[in-house]
């Protein structure tokens, strides 16, 4: 086996790979957690859903979220891994946001239940790890990384 094969390491940025590190309990605990700015033991559980965002009309177009996640509060949570230039993205995303939201709710309930939106995020120390861990360029970069949490040590084991 030659070298360059001992040394390969998929990358946490290839869609394929980062929905698989998010089937991991553990790792998705603490991406989210920081992502929303708390500790990963805040969040007690999620559940990982099927991305796929059904039309409600036959004509209507299908969504498909890389990475669903339902906290035990009723958050839910779309994560999109996206690192090449996306022309619409915003569009996008607000497309995708609009069929989440809208289906939150039955029939005949108040608008007043839908999920609030998290305060900001005010520690941003390990967001910042989480983006250097998943932007990595090579197995010695997402090693360091991997070093400086136990949520994204557990991602980096995953990988191998």
């Amino acid at each position: 086996m030659s070298n360059a094969n001992e040394n390969f390491i998929m990358l946490p940025t290839v869609d394929i790979c980062f929905k698989e590190l998010m089937k991991n309990e553990n790792v998705r605990r603490g991406f989210i957690a920081a992502l929303m700015g708390v500790p990963p033991e805040k969040i007690r559980r999620t559940v990982l859903k099927d991305g796929t965002l059904p039309p409600e009309y036959g004509t209507d177009k299908l969504g498909l979220l890389d990475v669903k996640v339902i906290l035990d509060n009723g958050v839910q949570i779309d994560i999109e891994m996206q690192v090449a230039f996306f022309a619409h993205w915003d569009a996008r995303v607000l497309f995708y946001l609009s069929r989440m939201i809208s289906g939150q709710l039955g029939k005949g309930e108040a608008y007043g239940e839908l999920k609030k939106l998290p305060d900001e995020v005010e520690n941003e120390d390990i967001l910042i790890r989480w983006m250097r861990f998943l932007g990595g360029k090579n197995r010695e970069e997402l090693e360091r990384m991997a070093k400086t949490d136990m949520y994204i040590e557990e991602a980096y084991q995953d990988l191998n």
